[in-house]
């Protein structure tokens, strides 16, 4: 008997398909900041990347080894360029976009108190002024106090926020004014009544080197003084109605603000260094 065999021979072809290297892409949040701003890089590149490096010229953090860097902040305005590296087990891409990033810089406002006038000393293009608020309250918009001045009507605390052509904002320093008018909640003009009760003096005004503080009242008090810029350039506690002397020798010459802090009142006076 006679055995016949038939034999099938499969063929299989496996078809790998070779992975390519990458191409290097990225996005950010934004491309325009201002100074002291944050952003946020996006990986967008291509063929199943494993690993970046990116370069950030210019901000705080120069290298980041993720995927996408966020929380990536600038300080100093300038124009900066963004570089990617990505890689894969079969290559590696750079993609550097130069000019990338462009930072604005933030305005730095400097204010200048005259009686009940508070000026801002450079141009921008709005202003809006706010009242600080006062036993833990949030602080006040002053609704149509959009001018480089404010002229105070009350006592308090008060600021400024600026905004420069590039849209870029600050908040100004503090400026705090305590006085007791006759009328306090009178409308402010030009012509007000500065007349302030205040049982201390401060003389000679001007000044060349000493100032001689006089008070009418036992009481304990503080005498402040600070310069253009609300920046505190002497402080003493006081008692009594002993006559006081204040050496301001080591200041230089031009406008300070005294301000005379009693347990009920704080009030200011304009005080010129010659």
């Amino acid at each position: 008997m006679k055995y016949g065999y038939t034999f099938l021979i499969l063929s299989i072809a496996l078809i790998v398909k070779a992975q390519s290297p990458p191409t290097a892409l990225f996005s950010v949040s934004d491309t325009v900041i201002c100074e002291g701003d944050c952003i946020d890089f996006t990986d967008l590149s291509t063929d199943n990347a494993t690993s970046w490096q990116w370069i950030f010229e210019g901000a705080n953090t120069g290298v980041a080894l993720i995927q996408n860097p966020s929380g990536i902040c600038y300080s100093t305005a300038g124009t900066y360029s963004v570089t990617l590296t990505a890689r894969n087990l079969t290559g590696t891409d750079t993609l550097r976009k130069t000019g990338y990033i462009v930072v604005n810089p933030k305005p730095q406002p400097l204010l200048s108190i005259n009686g009940f006038v508070i000026s801002v000393l450079e141009s921008y293009s709005s202003y809006q002024w706010y009242a600080e608020g006062v036993g833990g309250n949030p602080d006040v918009l002053l609704e149509n106090e959009n001018d480089s001045t404010y002229c105070i009507r009350h006592s308090g605390t008060y600021y400024v926020i600026v905004t420069n052509s590039f849209g870029c904002s600050t908040t100004s320093i503090l400026i705090e004014k305590h006085y007791m008018l006759r009328q306090e909640s009178s409308p402010c003009t030009t012509a007000i009544n500065e007349t302030e009760i205040n049982p201390v003096s401060i003389q000679p005004n001007p000044s060349s080197g000493m100032l001689f503080v006089s008070n009418t009242s036992p009481t304990n008090y503080v005498v402040s003084l600070t310069d253009m810029y609300g920046r505190v350039v002497f402080e003493k506690g006081f008692f009594g109605t002993q006559k006081q002397e204040i050496n301001i020798a080591f200041l230089a010459k031009g406008v300070y603000f005294a301000s005379v802090i009693m347990s009920e009142s704080r009030v200011m006076q304009k005080i010129m260094v010659e």
